[in-house]
């Protein structure tokens, strides 16, 4: 019997090419629409929406959600029972339209596990990854407390997730974020519920924050979750601190006043004593005013010692 045998040529790059082909139809074939108009991506637990325009946001985010969801779980000790939709809005219209403000970047609707943030209001990623870490935290609190909490106290707890995963400020920008803080602080009373205009929001926002990270820093990120626990076990707020820091939430708030008074002591006496030098100054400024001679005499000495302070000056270039 003859036999027969057969060759067949491969043609290695068309075959790689066909296969490269799939692969993109496959990752657009992911990327689907929703009823709305929108593309979305499903990934492990989350599915991000997202307008055309910001689409490479879109695969970004479903490629973090994994880390965020899982930095925020160790934060509060909880794990998330939810799955959330990510919608990430191109301009502050549309972001208006789906419920947002003038003050806020982002938001979460509880009932729904929804959060939306508005990417025309960011120009740096770590904006976006603070702003994800702390919208998830509303979704994960709210997964088992269903209690309304006070916003000084659910906020800054946001806050104190998303901080965490944030660089703080150092040295002379921390003393002066920590003035800041201790100048324009608002009483937790007046927190219940956030309001206002974006200023006293922002405020709010970073006192809240702050307030935490004092706790924390006194009782441990134990202590927070302890609190947390007590609530999630249906404790008021005040028999939460009781039980787990033996201060009310005010008598805390106390201790933290004293606290940033004495961080920023130093430049509480600065500003007086600037202040008291700036009314001396108004006050001769005045007196010379009312007398010509003594303005011109005033004036005479000011230009002696500028042209003495610049002789020295030049004798210790030499």
């Amino acid at each position: 019997m003859k036999s027969t045998s057969h060759h067949f040529h491969i043609n290695i790059p068309l075959l790689l090419g066909i296969a490269a082909t799939g692969l993109f139809v496959l990752f657009q074939a992911a990327v689907a629409f929703c009823a709305e108009g929108r593309l979305f991506l499903k990934g492990d637990g989350v599915t991000v929406y997202f307008d055309d325009s910001v689409r490479h946001h879109g695969q970004s985010v479903l490629e973090a959600y994994p880390r965020i969801k899982a930095e925020v779980e160790e934060k509060i000790g909880w794990k998330l029972k939810s799955r959330p939709s990510i919608y990430l809005i191109g301009s502050e219209k549309e972001f208006r339209k789906m419920g947002g403000s003038s003050w806020t970047a982002a938001f979460a609707l509880i009932g729904r596990s929804r959060i939306v943030v508005d990417l025309s209001s960011f120009d740096r990623y770590f904006e976006l990854n603070h702003t994800l870490h702390h919208e998830l935290t509303h979704v994960l609190l709210h997964d088992y407390i269903r209690a309304k909490m006070p916003d000084w106290l659910e906020e800054g707890v946001c806050e104190w997730v998303a901080d965490s995963n944030a660089k703080g400020m150092d040295g002379i920008r921390g003393y002066l974020g920590t003035y800041a803080l201790y100048a324009n602080r608002l009483p937790l009373s007046r927190l219940q519920t956030f309001s206002g205009n974006n200023l006293s929001i922002n405020v709010a926002y970073s006192e809240s924050g702050a307030f935490m990270q004092f706790i924390s820093g006194r009782h441990g990120d134990d202590g927070i979750r302890r609190i947390l626990t007590r609530i999630r076990a249906g404790d008021d707020v005040d028999r939460a601190f009781l039980a787990t820091v033996a201060k009310t939430p005010i008598a805390v708030e106390q201790e933290w006043k004293a606290e940033l008074a004495h961080r920023v002591r130093w430049l509480i006496t600065a500003r007086e004593a600037l202040v008291e030098s700036v009314n001396r100054i108004f006050a001769i400024a005045g007196r010379l005013a009312a007398d010509p001679r003594q303005a011109a005499l005033y004036f005479g000495i000011f230009l002696l010692l500028a042209a003495s302070l610049k002789a020295i000056s030049r004798i210790l270039r030499r």
